[in-house]
């Protein structure tokens, strides 16, 4: 067995047996700043307010996901909790990308020639 799937298996035989760990602390109000970060993300997306090359978009996208990933932790729920990991990390890749981008858009810019 791989270790997500025995951490998976572990937290499934802990659930039947009832013994259900504690919320994290904070668990309420993180869970209710994920959906509306990542369904604010989604419209103004759809409305065209914003694109994938945005920084608030994919900092809404990574601020929800994490938040997501945080509440599902205890008690586990292991498919919300990889899709929400995954969904962080892409959104970090993102951002990364945004900045790379505009890095090298800022370098090119500054080495044309200016015209008189």
């Amino acid at each position: 067995m791989t270790n997500l799937s025995q951490f998976a298996f572990l937290a499934a035989e802990a659930a039947a047996k009832g013994d259900n760990p504690e919320p994290l602390p904070f668990a309420g109000p993180i869970g209710l700043i994920a959906p509306i970060a990542l369904l604010l993300a989604y419209a103004l997306l759809t409305m065209g307010k914003l694109t994938a090359k945005h920084y608030s978009y994919q900092w809404m996208n990574v601020i929800g996901a994490a938040a997501l990933t945080y509440t599902v932790v205890s008690p586990l729920n292991v498919g919300v909790f990889v899709t929400e990991a995954l969904w962080t990390l892409i959104g970090i890749y993102g951002v990364y990308k945004i900045f790379v981008e505009r890095k090298q858009g800022d370098a090119s810019a500054s080495s044309k020639p200016r015209v008189k």
